[in-house]
């Protein structure tokens, strides 16, 4: 089996880096991918107008519903966009 790479990053609407390309990056390296959005944003080519934050609770149980299904072998982060979510993602990553 392929490994397992989480991604846990913000959702975007331009065309940048998001959670479509990050899984075509992680597949093109042979890893399969499972994400998890952390926030969404409103933006375009000229900035962010708003970020909506993911409370750390849902981002917890989007990461429990992948490990449950495929586990994890690698993870990979981006935006965390909130204190919560950060420590829960390193109580997760201590207990893996």
């Amino acid at each position: 089996m392929k490994d397992v790479c989480w991604s846990l990053q913000d959702r975007t609407v331009r065309a940048g880096p998001d959670l479509k390309l990050t899984k075509k990056v992680i597949a093109a390296h042979g890893c399969y991918a499972m994400t998890a959005t952390t926030a969404l944003t409103a933006q375009n080519t000229q900035g962010v107008k708003a970020i909506h934050v993911i409370p750390a609770d849902f981002v917890a149980q989007q990461i429990e519903a992948c490990v449950e299904d495929v586990g994890v072998d690698v993870i990979k982060t981006g935006m965390l966009a909130a204190a919560e979510t950060i420590e829960m993602v390193e109580k997760d990553c201590r207990k893996a």
